[in-house]
C-alpha cells in the first residue's frame, strides 16, 4: 500500500533513454511514465531517437507526457559496429543537452547507460537532483495483466499457468519454485521432469497456475509497479531535500 502522500508531493521527473523504440526496456520506461504521470507528477521523457510514427508504443505520442528528441544526428553505429560505444555517446549527450537546456527536475530516472549518472549529479545548484537508474532490485517489470483475460492472450503466470524455467537469473526473483511452477537446472532432464510432475498431475498443474496469476496481480501488475516507483521517487526527493 501506499503511504499517505501530501497535495504537494507532486514532482517534476525526467527520463533518460538511450532509444524509444519498442523493446522490453522501453515498455517499462512508458509503463513508468504513464503511472507516474497518472499520479499527478509532471514526466518528461528524453531520449536520441523516437519514431512516432511508424515504431513506438501509442502512449509516446498520446500527449499525456512530452517526449524530447536529443542528438538523432549521431550515428548509431560505425560501420555496423561499435552499436554499444554510439549508443553511450548519444545517451551522454541526451544528458548534457538536459542539464544544460531544461530547467531543474526533482528526480532524473537515467535508465541502461550509467555513464550519465555522475554526469548528472555534477549538477549541484539543481533542487533536490538525483540520479538513478531503474534496477531489477528496486523494481520489476510490469505485466498489464487484464491482457490474459483474453482466452487467446496466454503468456506465463499471468494467464494461469505454472512455469518451468531456469534457476538463475530473473525467473528466480519471479517464480516461486513448487508454487507457481518449477525452477530448474538447465538440462534436458531437468525440464522433462517438471514437466511430467505437471502432466501427471493435472490438478496440480491448475492449482499452481491459480497461484501463478495470484502471484504476478500481487507483486507485478502494472498498478503495483507504478505503487512501488512512485513511493521510491517520492523518498527518493524527500531523503535529498532533508
Amino acid at each position: 500500500m501506499e503511504r499517505n502522500q501530501s497535495s504537494n508531493s507532486k514532482l517534476n521527473i525526467a527520463i533518460i533513454h538511450p532509444d524509444l523504440g519498442i523493446g522490453g526496456a522501453e515498455r517499462l520506461i512508458v509503463d513508468a511514465a504513464v503511472e507516474l504521470s497518472s499520479r499527478g507528477h509532471n514526466v518528461h521523457i528524453f531520449t536520441a531517437h523516437h519514431d512516432n510514427k511508424n515504431r513506438c508504443f501509442e502512449e509516446t505520442r498520446a500527449g499525456t507526457f512530452p517526449v524530447t528528441i536529443h542528438g538523432d544526428f549521431l550515428p548509431r553505429h560505425i560501420f555496423y559496429r561499435l552499436h554499444a560505444v554510439c549508443a553511450y555517446l548519444r545517451c551522454i549527450f541526451v544528458a548534457l543537452c538536459v542539464l544544460f537546456m531544461w530547467p531543474s527536475f526533482d528526480v532524473i530516472l537515467a535508465d541502461q547507460v550509467s555513464v550519465v549518472v555522475p554526469m548528472l549529479k555534477l549538477k549541484r545548484s539543481t533542487k533536490r537532483l538525483h540520479a538513478r537508474g531503474i534496477r531489477p532490485a528496486v523494481l520489476h517489470p510490469a505485466v498489464n495483466v487484464d491482457q490474459f483475460d483474453e482466452p487467446h492472450s496466454y503468456k506465463g503466470n499471468g494467464s494461469e499457468k505454472p512455469v518451468i524455467a531456469c534457476n538463475s537469473g530473473g525467473p528466480v526473483e519471479m517464480i516461486k519454485d513448487g508454487e507457481t511452477g518449477y525452477l530448474c537446472d538447465p538440462s534436458p532432464k531437468g525440464f522433462a521432469l517438471a514437466m511430467a510432475k505437471l502432466i501427471k498431475d493435472p490438478e496440480m498443474a491448475r492449482r499452481m497456475g491459480e497461484q501463478a496469476r495470484q502471484h504476478v496481480n500481487e507483486s507485478f501488475s502494472t498498478k503495483i509497479f507504478g505503487q512501488r516507483l512512485n513511493q521510491f521517487l517520492l523518498d527518493v526527493a524527500r531523503t535529498k531535500q532533508d
